[in-house]
This record gives structure tokens, sequence and C-alpha cells, in this order.
């Protein structure tokens, strides 16, 4: 019996469509419900120059991607990796080229764990996400026509990886497995238990973007024409057990509600009370209770969902005209016209969504210039600079034996670092306190000095002093600071 369960197992592991499109808008009828976890992958040739126009591609698919992976995104020191609004993003730092590089976008809600192994011969990002699946996002490039160094090099990150439940390997990995170079690398992955999910040309005749998928779930392959690049765009979808709340959701408040509400209430018994403290907690709880009441949560259609506010109905025009031009150029390669009107529609369309979002990025700018607050919030947005939050903290929760202790290692660290810090001076220059206090010639120096005297027992006794115990607070407060100045004065 067990056998024949395993023999059913490998059947439906063995039957992975691949699929191949012509548009978009087709992928939403074949990734269908059953398909929760999708992963996109494309070889974008630098990432600042087809991002964009990427992430209006996606959007015609009517799909929210979990991960994206980006391959051949030429990066540098110097590179800037663009944000997209619910991702986290992540690049690689040791690129084999000038062309290299890998870049990830993570769905902020999976909070998933990123590194970069070593990878001879590639660049590689390993995404994880716990209980859920982990992806390998892989770049190497044509250059290394051996093979057996990029496979030693897999065959180690996938041995480390091998009790994952779930595991997608993607990314522009330069082997045609549609030819029988291909048989050691194909034997590699099949000793590990992958299956291919991509099984058709992603490039000209050859198939060299990848997607192989191990999984006891249900998958789908699916390579989408497109002209970004001269590579096609490669999509896995994958079943998974996860289930996640719809984050496209929006809080309407009835503020015409909220007013008659609180027209009604009686607020005497709020003016009657003679601790102010309490006043203004009643009055805030009154007010909160009047908002919740008169508001509820809507949640945002998939298709009215923009995953950049600067795609308009109009681009999507454009780009489904130029991607006709497209498809029926491929159909008649030597129609010089029609390659002329293709060729010059791609650029009049570049051009335009460079102008969209640089008008949307500008009236931004003009629309928050009154606000300082919310002007270097959008600066920071458009530049990229908005710093990733990690959701995980494991390295500094696991240093104890517990959570509780692993953090009570971290504050007592922090809180010791100026007094560890002074101690070790006075060591290395043999000294105490108080010597090193005469050294300096004028204690009463410049404001912005970071001198500081060291602390004596009348200092410690003012600092007891409560600051409000009596109606004589105020008179103790500026006592105590009279005292300070005549005990300096003195020395």
């Amino acid at each position: 019996m067990g056998n024949l369960d395993l023999t059913t197992d490998i059947d439906s592991m063995l039957d992975i469509q691949c699929h191949e499109i012509n548009s978009p808008e087709i992928c939403k009828s074949l990734i269908t419900k059953k398909y929760s976890f999708k992963v996109i992958s494309l070889n974008i040739r630098s990432v600042k120059k087809n991002l964009d126009t990427l992430l209006v591609y996606i959007h015609r698919t009517n799909l929210e991607f979990d991960i994206l992976i980006l391959t051949e995104c030429r990066l540098n020191d110097s590179t800037i990796i663009d944000s997209i609004p619910g991702y986290d993003s992540h690049f690689t730092l040791h690129n084999i080229n000038q062309n290299g590089g890998v870049v990830a976008y993570t769905k902020s809600s999976w909070c998933a764990t990123v590194t970069e192994p070593s990878f001879d011969e590639a660049c590689c990002l390993i995404i994880d996400i716990p209980n859920v699946v982990t992806i390998f996002g892989i770049y190497r490039s044509p250059a290394f026509r051996d093979f057996s160094i990029f496979l030693s090099a897999l065959n180690d990150n996938l041995e480390i990886h091998k009790n994952k439940k779930s595991v997608i390997l993607a990314g522009d990995i330069n082997i045609n497995t549609l030819s029988s170079e291909s048989t050691e690398y194909l034997c590699l992955l099949a000793e590990h238990g992958f299956i291919p999910a991509i099984t058709m040309p992603t490039r000209l005749t050859s198939c060299l973007d990848h997607g192989f998928v191990k999984s006891k779930f249900p998958a789908i392959g699916i390579v989408c024409n497109s002209d970004i690049t001269d590579h096609k765009i490669v999509i896995v979808g994958l079943t998974t057990n996860e289930k996640r709340s719809i984050q496209r959701s929006r809080m309407i408040i009835d503020y015409d509600g909220v007013g008659d509400e609180l027209a009604s209430v009686d607020w005497s018994v709020v003016t009657a009370l003679d601790n102010v403290d309490k006043a203004v907690e009643m009055l805030m709880e009154l007010i909160k209770t009047a908002i919740a009441n008169n508001s509820k949560e809507i949640k945002i259609s998939r298709s009215k969902y923009v995953i950049q506010p600067w795609i308009t109905p109009g681009l999507l025009r454009c780009t489904r005209h130029r991607d006709r031009l497209h498809a029926k150029l491929k159909q008649f390669p030597n129609d010089e016209i029609l390659e002329i009107t293709y060729k010059r529609y791609r650029n009049f369309h570049n051009m335009l969504l460079r102008k969209l979002r640089i008008e949307y990025e500008k009236q931004e700018l003009q629309s928050n210039s009154g606000d300082p607050k919310l002007l270097w919030k959008t600066i920071k947005r458009i530049c990229n600079t908005n710093k990733i939050k990690n959701c995980q903290a494991t390295e500094l929760t696991t240093i104890g034996a517990n959570t509780v202790d692993s953090l009570n290692t971290c504050n007592k660290f922090f809180s010791t670092v100026g007094e560890n810090l002074a101690k070790r001076i006075i060591q290395e220059i043999d000294v105490t306190e108080d010597q090193l206090a005469n050294n300096v010639p004028d204690t009463n120096g410049p404001m912005d000095s970071f001198f500081l005297e060291p602390t004596d027992e009348l200092e410690l006794y003012v600092s007891r002093l409560p600051a409000i115990v009596s109606p004589f607070g105020v008179v103790l407060q500026k006592l105590s600071s009279r005292m300070q100045r005549e005990h300096k004065d003195q020395f």
C-alpha cells in the first residue's frame, strides 16, 4: 500500500503542465485560486531600465505575485533599487560580472528571510518563508562553458535545504534544458526531487529561464511572450496549505454619522469630572467609540488595485497595442514597414511610461510642499531611501536560553555601553576619573563640548529631590539648580 501511494505521488508530481501565452490577461484563467503562491521571473536586462515596464505587465495579469525574481540586473555599488508598494526588495552583493546580479521582491506580509549564499559561477538569493516554501533565485552567466563548478555549488546549497517541504528554483541559468547538454543538470535536480514546471522555449528556441518545483502540492508553469527583453517571462504557481487574509482593504468613515452620534452625547459626564486626566480619557473614549460605530472596512477588488499609482488606463491601452504590433511582427519578421511601425510605437510607449511616472512624482512633491514631514516622506519614497523593516529578529531572540533571557542580555549590553567604554578608557590610560578631570583646563567650556565632570555626592543628592512633592515643589527645583551652580563656582 505504501508503494502504491508513493507511485501515485510521483505521477501527480510529474504532471506539471506548462502553458505558453501571448497576452498577460490570460494568466488569470490559468492560475486559479488553487495556486495560492505565485512566482514571476524575468531576465530583465537592467532593473533600472525595464522595471517599470514589467510592473505594467504584472498589472495587466490581474494577479498578485508573492515573489518577483529578476536576473541580469546589471547591479553595481551605486545602483538604487526601486521600491514597489507592498514588497520588500533584496539584491545580491557579490555579482559575477557587470551584467550580473539578482533582485528579489518579496511580499511584505510573508516576512521572508533572504540570504545570499556562497555560489561559484552564479549569483543567488535564497528566500525562505518558514513552513511554506523556499525559493532559489539564480543567475548564471553564459560566459561559463563548463557546468561542473556550478553544478557542484548548486548541489551543496540544495543539500542544505533538502528538508524543506516545498522548494522552487527560478532564474536565468543559461543551460538549455531542451538539448542534450542539460542531462547532468537535469539529473542533479531530479536526484533532489525537482520537477520542471517550464518545458517550453524562453529565448528563441532554447529554454534558458527555468522553473523547477519540489513539492507534494500541485503546481503550474507559464511562459509569457513579452517584448520587455529578448527573454520571455516565466511564472510558476504552487498550491500551499497556508491561508492568508487579503490585504487589499480600506477603512471608510462616515463623518456625518460620527458628528450626529457625538451631537447626541451627554457631555455632562465629562465636564463634571474633577480629575483632568480622567476627563480627557473619557472624552477620547467617546470619540473613538463614535468613529468605530460609523466605520466599515471594504475590500478592494484586484481589478481596481494598482501596483503603482502612475499606471493609467491610457497607458494600459497603449501597452496592449504595442504587444499586438510585437506579435504581428513575429509572424511577419521580414515586413520592414511593420518593423519600423512597431519600433516607433515601442519607443513612444517607453517615453509615455517615463513621462507619466515623472509627472506623478512631481505632482506628489508639489501637493506635499506645505508639510515638511510629508514632503521628506515623499522624497524618500521617490529616491528609494526608505529602510527595509525586518519583521523577524531571530539573531537577537536566540542569544539566551529563551526569548526573555535573550532580550535581557541585549538590554544589559546597550545599557552598559557607556559604563564599559569609560572603564576601558580609564584602564588603557591608567588614571582615575579625578585625575582625568583635573587635566581639563577650563570646566566651563563651550556649549557643544562633550566633556562631563565626574558625578559627586551632591549631584546624586540633588537628583533625588522630587520634582513636585508639595506646593513648594517648584521652589525646590529652583533651589536645587542654584545649589548646583554655586557648587561649580567654588571649583
